[in-house]
C-alpha cells in the first residue's frame, strides 16, 4: 500500500515532492523550466521498495496545453 508520505516526484534534476509534501525550496520557474525541454525525465519513488517501470509518452495537443497551462495544481 502506498503511503502518501513517503511519495517522491522529480523533474529530471529538479525536486517537485519529498515525503509527500512540495518541495518548497524549488522555484516553480526551474519547474517550468524542464517542462519546456523537449524531453525530460518524470520520476516517481512511491516509497514502497525496489522496482522500476518506464513509459513512453507524447506531446499533448496544443489546445489542451494552452487550456491546463492556465493553472498549476
Amino acid at each position: 500500500e502506498v503511503d502518501p508520505g513517503k511519495v517522491a516526484v522529480r523533474y529530471d534534476e529538479v525536486c517537485a515532492a519529498r515525503n509527500g509534501t512540495v518541495c518548497g525550496e524549488t522555484p516553480l520557474a526551474d519547474l517550468e523550466a524542464v517542462l519546456r525541454r523537449p524531453r525530460f525525465t518524470l520520476s516517481v519513488d512511491l516509497g514502497v521498495g525496489e522496482g522500476h517501470a518506464e513509459l513512453y509518452t507524447c506531446d499533448c495537443s496544443e489546445a489542451y496545453v494552452r487550456i491546463n497551462s492556465a493553472y498549476t495544481s
